[in-house]
C-alpha cells in the first residue's frame, strides 16, 4: 500500500511494477543474519542476470502492456489466472460491463459534485508525479444525466498507465474467501482520503473537450468580505491544521453544536482578523459568519498522549503530542490508563487494540474481533449527524478498518456516532473473513458517565498514514472531550426570544441548558418556527433521558443515516410513537398540537397513571373540542387537566395547528416537572 502521498511501498513493488510491464517482485528474509544476507544478494544476481539475458522480450512485453493501455483493451485471456479460494476461475471483476476499464475517471473540483477539493487536487498531483496523463475539461459535459463543470479533471484511460490510475481509483474486490491474505491490499484512493471520483464508460464523451495538465496549483484560501466571524468547514485535514494553528496562537476558535443555513454541527467559527494572518497557508472552506454569536464549544489547545503512528499523525494534524501520560489532556490508544480514567481524563480508542484497552472500562460494553491479523475493508457506515465528533461527515460514509472488530454492545447512556451499514453489500472491498457478522453493528460511540469521559470507535482510524478520510474522526474526538461549552446552564444568550419572552423565554433558556434542544445558530432560537415530528420527538426523548443505542426504528422514512435515528428508534421502544401507516413516519413534517400531546402523554405514562374525572368536563371550555382526533382526545384532556396544555385562546384548543418552537419548549418545560413525581 502506498504510504502517504509517496509513489510506492516496497510491500507492493509487483503491483505497482506491474503497470509499466517490468518484472517486479519483493525479497523478504526470514532473519536479519548472513544466510539472510546471501540469500538476498543472490536472489538479486539472479534477477539481474535474467533481465540482462531476456532484456529484448522483456522490452516487448513491456510495450504490450503500453498498447493496451494506449488502445484501453480490456485482455480477457488474463482471467484465467484469476481465481478465488476455490481456484474457480473468476476473471476480472467487471459488473456486467465487457471492458473492466471505464473510459474515463472524472475527478470535479465543483462543490456540488466533489466533498474534498484538496484530496482530488492532491490525487491529480500524485499522477502527474508518477506519469500518468491528466486533461481538464474546457466545458461543461452532461453524461447520462450527471453535468461535470468546466475545469474537472480527467483521466482518459486510453493510454499506457492506465493500469496505475485504475488501481488506485477503483473500488478494489472482496477476496475474503481466501484463507489468508499477506499484507493489507485495499488501494482505493477516493474511500480513504475522502473525495469523489467518478467513473464514465462512454466513448468519446470528452473528446475534443480537454486541455493537457502539465502542473497543477491547488488553488489558495479565499477570504469572503465585509464579516466579523468567518465559518471554516470541517471538510478536510487542512481545516484541523488551521484550527490548531489558532488554538496554538492563544486565538479563540469555537465549534458548533447546532445546525443552520450554510453550516453543520462540528464546524467552526473564528475572527476573521486571526484567520487571515494564516489563510494562505491552507487550503480552507470559508464563508461569511456574519457577527452572531456562535452556539458551540470554545476549544482549546491541549496535549495529546499517543505513541507510533497515532502520535505521527496528530503531529502532522498540529496537536501538541507526548509520551507522557501525566502531562496529557487527553488520551489516545495508551496504555495503564486506567486511573487517569476513572479521575476524568478523556481517553480516546480505536482498533482492535483500543477494544481491548477499554473492554473492562466501560460497564455493559462489549465487542468482537479476530484477533491481530490485519482483518482488511473499506466498508459503508450510517453516521450520526446530531454530535460535533461525527456532524461533518455525510450521513453514509464509507470508513476503513484493518482489525476486523465491531462493537456489539454499550451502556444505556452512551451516544452510538456511527453503525455498520445494514445493506447486503455493505462490504465494498478488502480481505474480512466473516464480515457479514457486522452488519448493522456498532461501530463508534461516547461515554461519558461516572466521571469517565470515553470515546470509541471500533475501525482503525490511522493505519499506515493512509486512511486519512478518518484523521478528522480523531481530530473532532480530541477536540470534544477537552472543549468547554459555551454558555451552560440558565445562562444561554438567544438574542430573538422579545416576542416569547413574557411566556416561554425562561423555559427556552433552562432546557437550553440541560441540553434538551438547540438554537439555529448565531444566538437565535427562532420560537415561532415550526417544530418538526423528528425535533419534537427528540426533545421528549431528551427530557425524559431515554436514548437507547440498541433501540431500531421501523419507519422507511427514518433513515439509519438520519441524525434523529436514534432517538425515533428511542422513542418507538418506549412505546411513545407510532407510525401514520404504510410503515411511515414523516419526521420532516411540522407536528400539529393534538399529535404533540400524545407523544407527550405517552412520556409521561412512564412515570404517571393517567386519571381523568370526565374528558367532557376537561373539554368544556373548547369550542373545537369535536375536532379532536379520537385518538388524541384522553392524551389532550389528561394534560389539559394537569396544566401542562392550555388552548391557544382562552376557548379553542386549536388541535390541527401547528406547534411552533416556544410552545415546544413550554410544553416540555411543564411535564419536566410531572416526570419524577408520584401518580
Amino acid at each position: 500500500m502506498a504510504s502517504g502521498w509517496d509513489d510506492a511501498s516496497p510491500a507492493y513493488t509487483a503491483v505497482f511494477a506491474m503497470h509499466h510491464g517490468a518484472l517486479g517482485h519483493t525479497l523478504e528474509v526470514p532473519e536479519n543474519n548472513e544466510e539472510s544476507t546471501k540469500a538476498l544478494y543472490y536472489s538479486t544476481a539472479a534477477a539481474t542476470s535474467y533481465v540482462m539475458n531476456n532484456k529484448e522480450k522483456l522490452f516487448v512485453n513491456q510495450l504490450e502492456i503500453y498498447k493496451r493501455g494506449v488502445h484501453n483493451v480490456d485482455d480477457h485471456a488474463v482471467d484465467q489466472y484469476l481465481v478465488n479460494a476455490k481456484n474457480d476461475r473468476i476473471g476480472r471483476p467487471r459488473q456486467g460491463m465487457q471492458n473492466f476499464f471505464p473510459e474515463y475517471y472524472v475527478l470535479p473540483i465543483d462543490k456540488n459534485l466533489q466533498k474534498n477539493p484538496l484530496e482530488a487536487y492532491r490525487m491529480i498531483e500524485y499522477f502527474l508525479r508518477n506519469g500518468v496523463q491528466v486533461e481538464r475539461s474546457t466545458e461543461a459535459v452532461s453524461i447520462d444525466g450527471k453535468i461535470y463543470p468546466e475545469g474537472s479533471f480527467v483521466v482518459n484511460m486510453h493510454q499506457a498507465l492506465r493500469g496505475i490510475a485504475n488501481l488506485v481509483l477503483y473500488d478494489g474486490v472482496d477476496v475474503s474467501d481466501y484463507e489468508s491474505v499477506a499484507g493489507e491490499i485495499v488501494q482505493n484512493f477516493p474511500k480513504l482520503r475522502g473525495f469523489d471520483s467518478y467513473a464514465i464508460r462512454k466513448p468519446l464523451a470528452f473528446t475534443s473537450k480537454t486541455m493537457p495538465v502539465t502542473s497543477v496549483s491547488v488553488p489558495a484560501t479565499t477570504m469572503p468580505g465585509h464579516t466579523d466571524n468567518v465559518l471554516i468547514g470541517n471538510t478536510n485535514n487542512d481545516a484541523i491544521q488551521a484550527v490548531n494553528h489558532l488554538l496554538a496562537a492563544g486565538k479563540k476558535v469555537t465549534m458548533l453544536t447546532s445546525r443552520g443555513e450554510g453550516h453543520e454541527i462540528g464546524d467552526f467559527v473564528v475572527s476573521y482578523v486571526d484567520l487571515y494572518p494564516l489563510a494562505s497557508k491552507y487550503v480552507l472552506d470559508v464563508s461569511a459568519f456574519g457577527n452572531y454569536k456562535p452556539d458551540g464549544k470554545e476549544l482549546r489547545r491541549s496535549t495529546v498522549a499517543a505513541l507510533g503512528e497515532a502520535a505521527f499523525v496528530l503531529e502532522d494534524m498540529g496537536f501538541d503530542v507526548t509520551s507522557d501520560q501525566v502531562k496529557a489532556d487527553v488520551l489516545v490508544n495508551t496504555f495503564d490508563f486506567s486511573d487517569m480514567v476513572e479521575k476524568g481524563k478523556p481517553y480516546i480508542a480505536y482498533g482492535y487494540m483500543g477494544m481491548m484497552n477499554i473492554q473492562d472500562l466501560i460497564p455493559g460494553f462489549s465487542y468482537k474481533g479476530l484477533g491481530w491479523q490485519r482483518y482488511e475493508g473499506v466498508f459503508l457506515a450510517d453516521v450520526n449527524q446530531d454530535n460535533v465528533i461525527t456532524g461533518p461527515y455525510d450521513e453514509q460514509e464509507h470508513f476503513y478498518t484493518v482489525s476486523g472488530t465491531y462493537i456489539t454492545s454499550v451502556p444505556k447512556s452512551a451516544k452510538v456516532l456511527a453503525t455498520f451499514g445494514k445493506q447486503d453489500h455493505f462490504y465494498k472491498s478488502g480481505w474480512w473473513p466473516g464480515h457479514d457478522a457486522a452488519k448493522g453493528q456498532i461501530m463508534a460511540f461516547t461515554y461519558k458517565e461516572n466521571n469517565k469521559n470515553v470515546t470509541v470507535f471500533s475501525n482503525d482510524l490511522t493505519n499506515a498514514a493512509h486512511s486519512q478520510h478518518q484523521y478528522r474522526l480523531l481530530a473532532n474526538s480530541i477536540f470534544n472531550s477537552v472543549s468547554e461549552t459555551q454558555d451552560s446552564g440558565s445562562n444561554v444568550a438567544f438574542n430573538d426570544l422579545k416576542s416569547v419572552e413574557s411566556w416561554a423565554g425562561d423555559e427556552i433558556r433552562q432546557l437550553a441548558g440541560q441540553g434538551i434542544l438547540q438554537g439555529t445558530g448565531g444566538n437565535r432560537f427562532e420560537p415561532l418556527k415550526p417544530v418538526t415530528r423528528a425535533e419534537f420527538t427528540t426533545m421528549i426523548v431528551k427530557g425524559f433521558n431515554l436514548t437507547n443505542p440498541q433501540a431500531e426504528s421501523p419507519f422507511t422514512d427514518v433513515l439509519t443515516s438520519s441524525w434523529f435515528y436514534p432517538y425515533i428508534s428511542a422513542a418507538v421502544e418506549s412505546k411513545l410513537v407510532n407510525g401514520l401507516g404504510n410503515g411511515r413516519f414523516e419526521p420532516k413534517r411540522a407536528i400539529t398540537r393534538e399529535e404533540m400531546a400524545q407523544i407527550t402523554a405517552n412520556a409521561l405514562k412512564l412515570t404517571q397513571h393517567p386519571s381523568i374525572d370526565s374528558i367532557d368536563e376537561s373539554f368544556s371550555k373548547f369550542t373545537d373540542k369535536d375536532t379532536i382526533a379520537p385518538y388524541a382526545r384522553k392524551a389532550v384532556a389528561w394534560l389539559t387537566q394537569k396544566g401542562i396544555l392550555q388552548g391557544v385562546t382562552l376557548t379553542t384548543f386549536g388541535p390541527k395547528e401547528i406547534a411552533n418552537r416556544a410552545q415546544a419548549a413550554v410544553i416540555i418545560h411543564r411535564m419536566m416537572q410531572f416526570k419524577t413525581e408520584p401518580a
